[in-house]
C-alpha cells in the first residue's frame, strides 16, 4: 500500500489512520511539503515524530518526503502525479490521510488522484475534534455513469443470475460479462468463487455507493 499525506502542526491526524489501517513493512509513505518547510519548527517536529513511530514499521527508503515548489498549480499537480506513479505499490492500493497541511495542496492532491487509473484509492479525514473520521473509497466517485451498470447492479442485489439479469436487461450474455469486467475495474462488483470457478458477481460496498449516486438522482447520461 501507498500512503500518501501532508503535514501540517500536528502529526496525530496521521498517527492515527496509520495505525487504523496497520501499516507495515512492503508500504510506502509519500509526504508532500512545499518548499521550505525545513523553517517551520512545528512542522518539522510533526515530520520528525510521524518518521519515528515508522522507523520500525517500514524501511527508511520506503518514507519519502517529497518537496514541491511553490510555482503554478498545474507544476505542483504534476509532479505529484509523477510522485504517486513513481512510489506506487505493487498491490496497486492507495491511502491517502488528507487530514493537515496547507489547504491548496490537499486539494491539489485529491485532484492527482482522480487521474489516477488502474489503483483502489481510500482517502481518510479525520475531524478536528477526534471525534472521527470520514473514509471514501473513490472507485465509484471516479466511475462513469452508465445504465447497463446501474440495471446490473440492481439485478443483483436481487440475486438474479448472469441468465435473468440477461432475461430483465435484454442483454447478451456476452455483453454482461464485459460489462462485469469493466465494473471491476472499479471494485464495484466481485466475482463469487467456489474452488477456482466462478460461479457468480455480487455488488461491493462501492457498488452499493454508486447506485446511490447515479439511480434516480436526476444525474443526465
Amino acid at each position: 500500500m501507498l500512503i500518501l499525506t501532508t503535514i501540517g502542526f500536528d502529526e496525530k491526524f496521521i498517527v492515527r489512520s496509520l495505525l487504523r489501517n496497520k501499516v507495515g513493512r512492503g508500504d510506502k509513505m509519500v509526504v508532500f511539503l512545499f518548499e521550505g518547510y525545513e523553517e517551520n519548527d512545528k512542522v518539522m517536529n510533526a515530520l520528525k515524530s510521524v518518521k519515528n513511530i515508522l522507523e520500525n514499521v517500514i524501511f527508511d527508503e520506503d518514507f519519502v518526503v517529497e518537496k514541491l515548489p511553490k510555482s503554478d498549480e498545474i507544476d505542483v499537480f504534476l509532479r505529484i502525479r509523477k510522485a504517486i506513479f513513481n512510489n506506487l505499490t505493487g498491490d496497486r492500493q492507495i491511502l491517502a490521510i488528507l487530514s493537515g497541511g496547507m489547504r491548496p495542496l490537499l486539494i491539489t492532491i485529491l485532484m492527482a488522484l482522480f487521474k489516477t487509473d488502474d489503483a483502489k484509492i481510500i482517502i481518510e479525514s479525520e475531524y478536528e475534534n477526534f471525534e472521527g473520521h470520514v473514509v471514501y473509497d473513490m472507485s465509484p466517485f471516479k466511475a462513469e455513469r452508465n445504465e447497463k451498470w446501474i440495471n446490473i447492479i440492481e439485478c443483483l442485489m436481487e440475486g438474479d443470475s448472469l441468465r435473468g439479469i440477461s432475461r430483465r436487461t435484454g442483454l447478451s450474455l456476452a455483453s454482461i460479462s464485459r460489462e462485469l469486467q469493466r465494473m471491476m475495474k472499479y471494485n464495484l462488483v466481485r466475482p463469487q468463487r467456489s474452488l477456482s470457478r466462478i460461479t457468480g458477481y455480487e455488488v461491493t460496498d462501492s457498488g452499493k455507493i454508486y447506485l446511490r449516486l447515479y439511480k434516480d438522482s436526476g444525474v443526465k447520461e
